[in-house]
């Protein structure tokens, strides 16, 4: 089941031709829509994120969560603190983020 908050947030993208009905299944119609960027996957993250603060091609060598922030380091030695963080890293780097958040990181 879909949220109402969802559902016009999908209704909004829709009417503004960002995506388009995909199907209601794989195997079989399960009544759940999917949907797809009107130019490809990756259209609707860039319409979304237009107004963001958005940083590409760097590479995080610290990252740390403190109560409920975020705090990373990057190699750049640029700093980014956030409440919430949304990574698409190289597969690598998700391995190793993997690794740190699920295995090593500390809450303080």
């Amino acid at each position: 089941m879909i949220s109402d908050a969802a559902k016009k947030e999908i209704d909004f993208w829709v009417e503004n031709k960002w995506i388009n009905k995909w199907c209601n299944g794989f195997s079989k119609n399960d009544g759940y829509p999917r949907y797809i960027g009107i130019d490809g996957m990756h259209s609707l993250p860039l319409k979304i994120s237009e107004n963001l603060n958005v940083f590409q091609n760097t590479t995080i060598k610290t990252l740390k969560l403190f109560k409920h922030d975020w705090f990373l380091e990057g190699s750049d030695n640029i700093n980014f603190s956030s409440k919430y963080l949304i990574m698409t890293p190289p597969l690598p780097q998700s391995i190793l983020f993997y690794y740190a958040i699920f295995f090593l990181i500390k809450i303080f």
